[in-house]
């Protein structure tokens, strides 16, 4: 046994440096792994709100046109087409928003209009997601029994609710695409660079030489 140089410094293990530095995190920056926590700020509840006002209208117009299909189906069609386009224009919009956030952030066609994951909050994604799936029972719902109660040479215009759903998926990607949690992009690879021979090294210094074995033919 002997005794330890007071001047020397103790030694660490290689390993267990390497693991701590690898496991820290810049301070004060999310986890560069994955993407961080989404916190619930309450923000986007504008869209929130009129995901669901558009939801309840629809559904409304849709009921009442089963109850009265020739009183309500002007209606019914100038509702389902506004909410359409306006869902398509969300739709779009939350796209190109998007590819603008791509070049720092990774973004999934999941992540964005399903808000999978931990791209929000639980309940942001439980409010747009069941505005959604309303819209989609009440459009299959209420487009089947019409078919059922109108007359054969009858046109169905409860159809047209098929066209609603987009409404709730487009705000749905514009809540993700404006404050959707996404996992931070990595760094690009450096790119890999070829070693020019010098100009003032002799002529065939650079090549390697030949094998002994190989005679010239």
């Amino acid at each position: 046994m002997t005794d330890a140089d007071p001047g020397s410094e103790p030694e660490t293990d290689g390993d267990e440096d390497a693991s701590a530095t690898a496991g820290a995190s810049p301070a004060g920056g999310p986890d560069r792994v994955g993407a961080p926590t989404a916190v619930d700020d309450r923000q986007g509840e504008v869209l929130l709100r009129v995901s669901w006002a558009g939801t309840a209208l629809y559904a409304v117009v849709a009921l009442a046109t089963m109850a009265a299909v020739s009183t309500f189906q002007g209606v019914l069609i100038g509702v389902t087409m506004l909410l359409f386009v306006v869902g398509l224009i969300a739709f779009f919009a939350a796209y190109v928003i998007a590819i603008g956030r791509s070049r720092e952030v990774l973004i999934g066609m999941g992540g964005l209009y399903f808000l999978a994951g931990p791209t929000a909050p639980r309940r942001v994604r439980v409010q747009f997601l069941s505005s959604f799936a309303v819209e989609v029972v009440v459009a299959t719902v209420t487009s089947i029994l019409g078919t059922a109660t109108l007359p054969d040479d009858a046109t169905n215009p409860l159809a047209f609710g098929f066209l609603v759903p987009l409404f709730g998926l487009g705000l749905a990607g514009l809540w993700g695409a404006r404050y959707g949690s996404f996992a931070p992009r990595p760094p690009d690879p450096p790119r890999p660079t070829r070693r020019r021979p010098s100009r003032d090294a002799p002529d065939g210094a650079g090549a390697p030489d030949a094998p002994d074995d190989v005679l010239p033919g």
